[in-house]
């Protein structure tokens, strides 16, 4: 009678930390949205862009950051690989809108890196004015022999006041990128 009940508890205790243990795996091994694989484009024998996690802009999380750096990001390279410089543009073709976001305190830039480390502003904007019709926010930059670096940050100015009607409204859209040569 004794070694059956050792062996029915031990067969508890295994099943209970076999289970522990593949929920544990589970858990690990599911991953977020947060985590995408970067996504490449070639542009002709021109250029490859590299978006780290994809070119898709989606969010509902902005709320007012007194740094624009706080804002939502996308991050992406352009590697030239031609022997002269490119005349590359960038687009930011939105879907869908919430009227809310439509806000001058609602922006954007546009920043570019030659070394990852120090960003200078190509553009800067607001939503107010932009709608799905016409949508495309552009901007021509040259880019040089080898590797340059880009953020595209959206957010919201909190050095003003905002409205709390805007905190979960979505934004969506895609950025985009063509290359050519530049003229010499």
């Amino acid at each position: 009678m004794g070694n059956k009940k050792y062996v029915l508890i031990v067969s508890i205790v295994g099943i209970i930390v076999v289970s522990l243990l593949g929920t544990y795996a589970w858990y690990n091994w599911t991953s977020s949205n947060e985590q995408q694989t970067p996504i490449v484009f070639k542009l002709g024998n021109l250029a490859e862009v590299t978006f780290e996690k994809g070119n898709d802009i989606s969010t509902n999380k902005l709320g007012p950051v007194l740094d624009y750096n706080d804002g939502q990001t996308t991050t992406f390279k352009i590697k030239n690989t031609t022997e002269g410089e490119l005349k590359a543009t960038i687009h930011l073709n939105i879907t869908k809108i919430d009227n809310e976001l439509k806000q001058s305190y609602v922006k954007y830039k546009v920043l570019k890196s030659t070394d990852s480390k120090s960003y200078t502003e190509l553009k800067s904007g607001s939503f107010d004015s932009i709608n799905v019709v016409d949508n495309e926010i552009v901007t021509d930059n040259t880019v040089s022999v080898g590797e340059t670096n880009y953020k595209f940050i959206i957010y919201m100015d909190g050095t003003v006041n905002n409205n709390i009607n805007e905190i979960s409204k979505n934004i969506t859209g895609t950025l985009t990128v063509e290359a050519e040569k530049k003229d010499v």
